[in-house]
């Protein structure tokens, strides 16, 4: 009797031992497969690595086949890395937001690619614009809105922004949301000659920026989708634009009466 319960003690004891082996086993096994350094982080990191190693291979491919197509692939490059970005006379404009959420660097870039001047720029005040949070599409201009100077309509000469003169930057967060559509109309933007579009746009709807006479550059990104009719109608001094590729529709009359446009490239898929 005795001798019984001792082997039932012993195989008590060798039960209790197996089961904690095995659970020491299984902890090794999953900290293998699920930990810092496991089998499903190194699997992720490799694939992560691969989608940027072939972003950038794609990225070097664009520069090399822009030196062949000019300023316009250089543009397109750019875009497709996330940045706001058109041609111009001698080169072309590349808008990078900063991550701050209140600046963007734009980039002037020779016809060879290289960097020739890095500015800092602030958002345009969010409280200028009108926003539609349902929609997140900026439906119009604040006129009562002046922190730095008066924002009013001239017939004829458009909607002065107050002190915003030159460079435009329309803000990619309004109210902590992303701005999605430009649903306004400029009515000529007065003393404004470059404007960015950010990143998360993907709608320019019907004459959103028609009469801007002075506009010389319109930084667009590759977010954009689609530009509605006549959205660029008698930007007059409007000398060339780069179209990004994730552009699928673009309305009639676009670019009507913009006497000084020299080049526009479609994507294949736009029509």
């Amino acid at each position: 009797m005795n001798i019984r319960k001792a082997q039932n003690g012993i195989t008590l004891v060798a039960l209790v031992v197996t089961i904690i082996v095995l659970l020491i086993l299984a902890g090794v096994s999953i900290s293998l497969v699920l930990g810092d350094n496991g089998i499903i982080t190194r699997a992720q990191d490799a694939v992560t690595k691969y989608k940027e190693a072939e972003a950038e291979e794609q990225w070097q491919m664009d520069n090399f086949m822009a030196n062949y197509e000019g300023g316009d692939a250089y543009a397109r490059a750019l875009q497709q890395k996330g940045l706001s970005a058109t041609t111009t006379e001698n080169g072309y404009l590349a808008a990078e937001d900063t991550g701050d959420g209140k600046n963007v660097k734009l980039y002037h870039y020779d016809n060879n690619g290289n960097v020739t001047e890095t500015e800092t720029l602030e958002y345009a005040p969010e409280e200028l614009f009108i926003f539609d949070s349902s929609t997140h599409a900026i439906t119009g201009i604040n006129t009562d809105y002046s922190e730095n100077g008066s924002v009013y309509y001239e017939e004829m000469a458009g909607i002065h922004l107050g002190d915003i003169t030159g460079t435009l930057v329309i803000p990619n967060k309004i109210n902590n949301a992303n701005v999605e559509e430009l649903n306004f109309n400029g009515y000529g933007f007065y003393n404004i000659s470059t404007i960015i579009v950010p990143n998360e746009v993907k709608k320019i709807h019907d004459y959103c920026f028609n009469s801007c006479k002075t506009i010389q550059n319109i930084l667009l990104p590759n977010s954009i989708e689609e530009i509605g009719k006549q959205a660029f109608e008698l930007c007059e001094d409007l000398i060339s634009i780069s179209l990004p590729y994730g552009l699928k529709n673009i309305g009639y009359a676009c670019f009507d009466q913009c006497y000084s446009l020299k080049e526009i490239s479609l994507p294949e898929r736009s029509y």
